[in-house]
Order: C-alpha cells, then sequence, then structure tokens
C-alpha cells in the first residue's frame, strides 16, 4: 500500500504501480491506488499531477470514463474538483453529460462496445458511438457529410 503512517510517499507510490503493472496488468488495483493518493488532503501539487498523470494514460481514449471515475471519489478535495471542472469544460463532454440520462445502449460503430451510444454529427442519421469513441473521433468514419 502506498500510504504509510498516514502519509503518501510519491517514491514508494511509482515503484508499487509500476511493479504491479508488470506482473499484473490490473487497472481496478492501479486505480485504487491513484484515488488513494489523489483524496490525501495534505497532497503536493506536484505529487497529485503525477497521480493524475498514471490514470490519464490509463484512459487515453475513455476521457467520459475517467470523469466518471473522478465524479465518484467520495470526499473530494480541491485538486479532484478542479480536475472535473476541466475536464467538463470540453464541449463533447458537455454534450455526453447532458445526454447520459436519455440515451439507450446499442454497439459502437468504432469500438463495437455495447454502450450508451450518442450519433456523432446530426448527418450520421444510423451511426452510433459510444462517449468515449465520441471524444476521440473529429468527423464520421463512415465519411459522412458534417
Amino acid at each position: 500500500m502506498p500510504i504509510q503512517g498516514g502519509t503518501f510517499d510519491i517514491e514508494i507510490f511509482n515503484v508499487l504501480i509500476n511493479h504491479y503493472e508488470l506482473i499484473e496488468p490490473n487497472l481496478v488495483e492501479i486505480e485504487k491506488y491513484c484515488i488513494v493518493g489523489m483524496k490525501l488532503k495534505n497532497i503536493a501539487n506536484y505529487d497529485f499531477n503525477v497521480i493524475y498523470q498514471k490514470l490519464n494514460n490509463i484512459y487515453a481514449y475513455k476521457r467520459y470514463d475517467l470523469y466518471n471515475l473522478l465524479k465518484n471519489i467520495q470526499d473530494k478535495n480541491e485538486l479532484i474538483r478542479n480536475k472535473i471542472k476541466r475536464l467538463k469544460e470540453n464541449k463533447k463532454i458537455k454534450r455526453c453529460i447532458a445526454y447520459d440520462n436519455m440515451l439507450v445502449y446499442d454497439e459502437c460503430i468504432i469500438c463495437f462496445q455495447y454502450e450508451k451510444c450518442v450519433t456523432p454529427y446530426p448527418k450520421c442519421i444510423n451511426h452510433k458511438v459510444c462517449f468515449n469513441c465520441y471524444l476521440n473521433i473529429d468527423k464520421c468514419p463512415y465519411k459522412c457529410p458534417t
């Protein structure tokens, strides 16, 4: 565990994370380590950013999942609230948040996962993409006019 005696040691944390990824790439456990470190009230900005960068790498193509992970953290500190606020400033994430409760599950045309999907652009009538794929495309993969 990266916390010893109530303090957080970023070097121990990095060794644990890197070692853990080598022996068993279990994202759930890595997320737990990251969240434990991020929730500390007295964490330094530098240490917080190192931990956040680890999560950012894990969720490189899943920005909406990262937003939800951070949003669901209990007892958020100011640094976590600021990261959530910055993610919410993205206009595509705003659209996903707005439509999240209204959408039904469908198969994404990009990753083929059965997720909540959105029509990426108005003229893509029958094309549905999940939120994470939507955040990573600039145009319809089927070359619909935008």
